[in-house]
């Protein structure tokens, strides 16, 4: 949309900062209005029994990256949006495609783009407020310049199938990995808090099932996620939905209350979490990396006991009414 938008004759460089504030605020109603037409055109061919997928080249957190805090508070209440509908609720899965000022220099350029025009420094400014906007959606993958391009692209389709609970063994693979922590000191990175509530469902046989409620002041995104052998695939939920479903409770578990802190440390996602219920006192750090390298963890944050395998700490144990 904003090529679209500067290839018609606007020039942003020119632009007084308030015009600037009016650009992203009008490419921000644009890029909804052009999604919401995709989206129905899906839904047509949903209803006609077809497979639909709708891919966005950029998305609607990404004008935060070139206002400032107040600036796009000051938008946000003009749309009526907050960033739980804007990030976490819109998209099924976020892709973060470094640029490839990031590691890849000598294939950066602006000769084969007419509407691009940053320097690699900028590029790179612009990559990194574009990721802390984007950081806290809950499915986030980084998808960085430590391979070649094509390897690049097909890590990102990799990302996209596993959000799918689609596994093809000849894409490039990634393990969740899950520590046991505590934390040094001062955070030193950017981060986003939010306040989630699990509640385990009365499932069958072979299949298990829980609602998560996740947001931050006030406002919340409701999923359902059904395990399988095959996988897990999540859907959102209306809050009527939530509450509906909610009454399917399994009485053998209580729910799970905690603090989730989302933040990226050397192009890793991470979530760190804070369990309020059931009362005891853990701190559980995950991370989505690569499957082929030793998994990374952030200096700041003390390592007692990976976990991973440990099925102690799965959602399942820890809500267990003993």
């Amino acid at each position: 949309m904003a090529s679209i938008l500067l290839s018609g004759g606007v020039d942003f460089s020119v632009l007084e900062p308030a015009d600037g504030v009016s650009f992203q605020e009008n490419l921000l109603r644009s890029m909804l209005t052009v999604e919401r037409t995709f989206l129905d055109l899906a839904e047509a061919s949903l209803r006609q029994g077809q497979h639909v997928m709708v891919v966005c080249d950029r998305g609607t957190m990404d004008a935060s990256a070139f206002t400032s805090p107040q600036e796009w508070s000051s938008i946000k209440a003009r749309i009526g949006m907050d960033e739980i509908q804007l990030r976490d609720e819109r998209y099924d899965c976020v892709i973060h495609m470094r640029t490839a000022a990031f590691g890849a220099e000598s294939y950066y350029s602006t000769s084969n783009h007419s509407c691009r025009s940053e320097t690699v420094a900028q590029a790179r400014y612009q990559c990194d407020r574009a990721l802390t906007a984007w950081t806290g959606h809950p499915y986030l993958s980084i998808i960085d310049n430590s391979t070649d391009f094509e390897k690049k692209v097909q890590r990102t389709v990799a990302a996209v199938m596993r959000r799918c609970g689609i596994r093809d063994n000849a894409l490039p693979g990634t393990v969740r990995s899950k520590w046991l922590v505590e934390l040094t000191g001062d955070f030193s990175v950017p981060y986003r808090d939010f306040q989630v509530e699990h509640h385990i469902l009365v499932a069958e046989p072979g299949t298990k099932t829980r609602l998560r409620k996740r947001g931050q002041d006030g406002a919340f995104v409701y999923t359902l996620a059904t395990k399988q052998s095959h996988g897990e695939l999540r859907r959102n939920l209306s809050s009527r939905e939530y509450e509906t479903l909610l009454l399917q409770a399994d009485p053998a578990h209580c729910p799970i209350r905690k603090l989730r802190r989302c933040f990226v440390w050397e192009d890793q996602y991470y979530h760190l979490d804070y369990f309020a219920d059931p009362g005891e006192c853990i701190i559980l750090m995950e991370s989505q990396q690569p499957a082929d390298k030793a998994p990374k963890t952030p200096p700041f944050i003390n390592v007692k006991a990976d976990v991973t395998l440990s099925q102690a700490y799965t959602l399942d144990a820890l809500s267990l009414i003993k």
